[in-house]
């Protein structure tokens, strides 16, 4: 199990002060994923909507990520680091939880051809939205 400790060894995760000023950017890219995994839900398929839920989700996080000064280099690194940076926000910390099952599926569509679930996909559009939803009061918050 990686820790973050060995995040930071590895540079997988690097301190600079200088991301900060780009949470902004990652909030807006967050929304458009999500507007784009309802709409392939819509016209597509879930397995796509499923890897524009991911990339959502990957972008809330890496603005909480960019507040705290720090950027990632791996998405294990990013899960981890935000889970112990904000690991005094329980509720916070359960929306990461719930979102990690979202980077599992999407390696098995992107990587194994595996298929999906309208349902699977609606609900993951749930989860990436509460997410996105307490991501922006946390940003908001530190303005």
């Amino acid at each position: 199990m990686i820790n973050f400790r060995a995040c930071l060894d590895r540079k997988k995760i690097i301190f600079d002060s200088r991301v900060k000023a780009r949470a902004d950017k990652e909030i807006e890219i967050s929304k458009n994923f999500l507007n784009n995994a309802e709409k392939s839900l819509e016209f597509v398929s879930p397995e796509m909507a499923t890897l524009a839920i991911y990339n959502s989700m990957f972008h809330s996080l890496r603005c909480l990520l960019y507040l705290k000064g720090y950027e990632e280099k791996s998405h294990i690194c990013l899960f981890v680091a935000v889970k112990e940076l904000y690991k005094n926000n329980p509720d916070l910390l359960d929306s990461v939880n719930d979102a990690e099952p979202v980077k599992v599926r999407r390696n098995d569509f992107q990587y194994g051809g595996l298929s999906s679930s309208p349902e699977e996909a609606e609900y993951f559009i749930r989860v990436a939205k509460d997410l996105l939803k307490k991501v922006k009061e946390i940003h908001k918050s530190t303005k």
